[in-house]
Formats: structure tokens, C-alpha cells, sequence
């Protein structure tokens, strides 16, 4: 019987030890691809501004963050937390984020708040930018 249970403790300890590494190495690829996702996705953001000037305006900010302001003056917030792997978003009160993960191939994937990957940085710029300008009636 203490054989089993010792037998069982070590087979324990080995699989969190595996599970920790897992865990650290998933971090270390998510660290090296993230960045380049949250560029592109601002480019996007900043792109779709140029091209729509009397509606959007991409104010001048650090290049962790995006600060896109309506005609209408609502105003949309999006930061790249890069140590949490996730970003945020805030317009005129309403909040949300976005979370990135692996998928089975090691690719860092952008997800929305129920962990369904979206299919391009540019859908994501697309969807952010129009809550701006939608009716404030029609949240």
C-alpha cells in the first residue's frame, strides 16, 4: 500500500512538473508572437481611420495603446497588455476583452471574450471600430 501511494505521489509530481513546463513554454511563444499581432491589428485600426477621415480619427499614442475618436465624440480605447497576453477595449462605457492563445500548431490565435478565435486582424479592427459608430440606442 505505500508503495502505491508512493508510487501515485511521484506520478503526481511529474505530471505538474510536465504541466509547468507545458505552461512556460506556451508562454515563451505566445510572448514571441503576440507583438506582432497586436501590430497588425493597430495598423488595421489606424488604416480604416486614414481611409474614413470625417468619421474616425487615430490619435497619436504610445504603441502599446489606440485611442480612435468618432465624429459622433465617442471615443474607443484599446490597449496591448503584453506581460497579461490580452487586450482591452473601452468605449464610452462599455468594456471588454480580448485574449490570445495557441492553437494545435503552436500559432498564436486573437480571441474574443468566449475564446473563439477571430478569423483576421483586420476583422477585429473592423469590429472594434464600429463601436464607435454605431446608435448609442442600439448596444
Amino acid at each position: 500500500m505505500l508503495d502505491r501511494l508512493i508510487a501515485e505521489a511521484e506520478a503526481t509530481a511529474e505530471s505538474q512538473r510536465l504541466d509547468g513546463e507545458r505552461f512556460v513554454r506556451e508562454q515563451r511563444m505566445l510572448d514571441e508572437q503576440v507583438p506582432a499581432i497586436w501590430k497588425r491589428l493597430r495598423t488595421a485600426m489606424k488604416s480604416k481611420c486614414e481611409r474614413y477621415p470625417q468619421h474616425l480619427k487615430f490619435d497619436v499614442c504610445v504603441e502599446s495603446e489606440a485611442t480612435i475618436r468618432g465624429a459622433n465624440r465617442r471615443v474607443l480605447e484599446v490597449r496591448f497588455l503584453q506581460e497579461s497576453k490580452v487586450i482591452t477595449f473601452e468605449c464610452n462605457g462599455g468594456t471588454g476583452l480580448f485574449s490570445f492563445r495557441l492553437d494545435r500548431q503552436n500559432i498564436a490565435l486573437l480571441c474574443d471574450s468566449d475564446g473563439v478565435p477571430f478569423p483576421s486582424e483586420d476583422h477585429v479592427a473592423d469590429q472594434l471600430l464600429s463601436m464607435i459608430l454605431r446608435n448609442p440606442g442600439h448596444e
